[in-house]
């Protein structure tokens, strides 16, 4: 197993992985402006609730794959628009959405900001936006940044918690039909709740949230008082604030998030202490059961998201687990911003998703 190392270009970074079955591929020309893909904006209602939604058709029909883009907190899915189009020029039919709580699935519903429901609410959510995307006989993929990358890995965690624990499903439940998890073999944080788990074949996880950097962190005793009042108060509203600056140095991109409306620093207690402590789980205890494939991308100087949390859940991956870690010389937190990666991020993005695919379109 090679060792780790931080380098300054993606192409050079040294990287661990249980490489996936070699595909046969037939490279085939792809379309290169935006033109070729169809959009779609829409509301969608999903476990009772309305949320915002960004649909990009992929431009190369048959599409190899679909791709659930899940935004990180305090931000919306519009900021992944080109993502998204990038993903859907490259033959990925692809969406986004707004959480509970924030965007404009907050403006939309009225909801309390910052306010997500939950974490297994939010599990859920995803799974349910994941089946409207998922096609037949093609791989369904999930990616997430910051609170979104913690989210897609611990929703990860519900396909080995399926293999470890009996399932029952009650058809007088909803019409996607719930199932029930059997709590007989082990703790963990999200069998405790009926869940319906929606299969994803592999997840990139960027900047994730898996331990919370010094410049968002309240600190222990903070984190300890969240703690117990969120056990029977969760919705109280608390403002959360941290310098901008450490998110990225594109200034375009920073002066559209401080003049946009949905940028609005609040969130619940529940919320937050969801976001610290479920993140310790998935890297500490969830990790070690984890057989999904996944991709995960951080920054080294990243004062926002621990990168030291993201090494240490991949550490605590099986052996045997599809996994590649790629750490990035850079003290911001969100990559896909900054200028120097703007071409060989999302490319290295595009070509993780595809080497997992198979058929003509794989590329």
């Amino acid at each position: 197993m090679a060792d780790q190392s931080t380098k300054d270009s993606i192409d050079d970074t040294v990287t661990t992985t249980a490489q996936p079955p070699q595909q046969d591929q037939q490279p085939q020309s792809l379309p290169k402006t935006d033109s070729d893909i169809g959009e779609f904006v829409d509301y969608v209602k999903v476990n009772k609730h309305e949320f915002y939604t960004r649909r990009f058709k992929s431009a190369i029909q048959p599409p190899k794959a679909t791709v659930l883009v899940v935004h990180g907190f305090g931000e919306f899915c519009d900021r992944y628009e080109k993502l998204c189009r990038t993903l859907a020029k490259s033959g990925f039919e692809t969406m986004t959405f707004d959480q509970k709580g924030w965007g404009k699935t907050c403006e939309r519903t009225k909801s309390r900001k910052g306010d997500n429901g939950g974490w297994i609410a939010t599990l859920r959510d995803i799974s349910a936006m994941s089946a409207l995307l998922k096609q037949d006989s093609i791989p369904n993929f999930l990616y997430g940044h910051s609170m979104g990358g913690a989210l897609v890995v611990n929703y990860a965690a519900v396909a080995a918690l399926k293999e470890t624990t009996d399932l029952d499903t009650d058809d007088d439940d909803d019409d996607a039909g719930k199932k029930k998890i059997k709590n007989n073999k082990k703790k963990t944080k999200v069998e405790d709740d009926s869940f319906q788990y929606t299969k994803v074949d592999g997840i990139i996880s960027s900047s994730p949230g898996l331990k919370i950097g010094k410049a968002a962190y309240p600190g222990d005793l903070l984190t300890s008082i969240l703690g117990t009042v969120s056990g029977y108060a969760r919705w109280i509203p608390w403002s959360v604030g941290f310098e901008d600056d450490h998110l990225t140095q594109n200034q375009e991109e920073l002066k559209k998030l401080r003049e946009s409306p949905f940028v609005h620093g609040r969130s619940t207690i529940g919320t937050l202490y969801d976001v610290f402590k479920q993140g310790e789980h998935c890297r500490k205890n969830h990790s070690k059961d984890f057989k999904t494939p996944v991709l995960l991308i951080h920054g080294d100087g990243d004062l926002i998201c621990d990168v030291e949390g993201t090494r240490e859940f991949y550490n605590n991956l099986p052996s045997n687990t599809d996994k590649e870690l790629l750490i990035i010389e850079s003290k911001y937190h969100e990559l896909n911003f900054e200028p120097e990666l703007s071409e060989s991020l999302p490319k290295k993005i595009v070509e993780w998703f595809s080497s997992r695919c198979g058929g003509p379109n794989n590329k």
